[in-house]
């Protein structure tokens, strides 16, 4: 099996997730990229692949172009996931939590700005603290969750429903 290749500065995918950003550092089999929303991710070699921009922007097929009653039906039964608790862990303890408040914020505003249905963010099992401070600022805007489904996602997720939500999660 042939082994990827990745350099510094590489533009980049995720293979099974909507996630783009260049390369930022190196480890081993473990690569570090800065997503398009400037957050820092952790991903091993075999989930990702260089992307060429070029290529992505010859799309021929847009949402628009499927009926939207089926469009609505996959948007709400494939959520997009987020997984909070992988985080950069060369944070101080201190900033983590911080951080991955800052990547939910942002990821669910980019969701509402979609127009998806609902999300998923894996908070990890822990202590609760991120689970508990996701919950005060999903309360705080009238946002209607709960947990997600153990046997998709395990212990330590949290569904968010955004049907009917407007504005910026702040």
């Amino acid at each position: 099996i042939m082994q990827r290749q990745f350099k510094i500065g590489d533009s980049i995918s995720v293979l099974d997730d909507n996630i783009k950003g260049r390369v930022i550092a190196i480890d081993g089999t473990e690569i570090v990229i800065e997503d398009s929303d400037g957050f820092e991710r952790i991903f091993q070699l075999n989930e990702l692949i260089v992307y060429d921009s070029k290529l992505a922007d010859d799309t021929t097929l847009s949402l628009k172009d499927f009926d939207s009653k089926k469009t609505k039906r996959i948007l709400d039964t494939n959520p997009e996931v987020i997984d909070l608790h992988k985080t950069k862990t060369y944070l101080p303890k201190n900033k983590i939590l911080e951080n991955q408040l800052k990547q939910f914020k942002s990821h669910i505003n980019r969701a509402i700005g979609k127009r998806a249905l609902k999300i998923v963010f894996i908070h990890g099992k822990g202590g609760g603290i991120l689970r508990s401070a996701i919950e005060k600022i999903l309360r705080k805007n009238a946002i209607r969750f709960g947990d997600a489904s153990y046997h998709k996602y395990g212990q330590g997720a949290i569904e968010i429903y955004l049907s009917g939500v407007d504005g910026v999660v702040r």
